[in-house]
């Protein structure tokens, strides 16, 4: 008896993704995983765009990587100066309640605050915290620093 409609029930064990036997194995990926946008090389991790908050994706819908100690960096000054997963969990510059002559200091004690174990572990060196104003109650930070393990000078704002 032959029929047109094959489903799980009709079907031999097997033959469909209900059924007992061999499952279905995708093929590798192609390419590099998690590759540098800058180098192309893979990376450790999934790069965090630091205004969006979101994982970075190339045109083909690939994620794109960072290195391990760039992303515990952002993810310890994310956490700092706001949580990248919770609002204002962290976020010690809303205790900086006015731009005085001491709020640059303040950053800066911030930011080895927060980077002080990655400092600790010597897999970090801070080569500068910068803070420029801009209007009444606003402020940029720059924080220039060094990746111990490769030697790579960055710029985190």
């Amino acid at each position: 008896m032959a029929t047109d409609d094959i489903g799980a029930g009709a079907c031999a064990a097997g033959v469909t993704y209900a059924g007992f036997g061999e499952p279905a194995t995708a093929t590798a990926p192609g390419g590099k995983l998690f590759p540098d946008p800058y180098t192309g090389a893979s990376q450790t991790g999934m790069r965090i765009d630091p205004a969006t908050r979101s994982y970075v994706f190339d045109a083909y819908g690939r994620a794109q990587g960072v290195g391990t100690v760039p992303q515990m960096v952002h993810l310890a000054l994310t956490t700092e100066f706001g949580s990248s997963a919770v609002p204002g969990f962290g976020d010690t510059t809303s205790e900086i309640e006015v731009i005085g002559p001491n709020f640059e200091r303040d950053v800066q004690d911030r930011v080895a605050r927060a980077l002080s174990d990655l400092v600790a572990r010597k897999l970090v060196k801070v080569e500068s915290v910068k803070v420029d104003r801009f209007g009444a109650s606003g402020a940029y930070r720059h924080i220039r620093w060094r990746d111990l393990t490769t030697q790579e000078e960055h710029v985190s704002t």
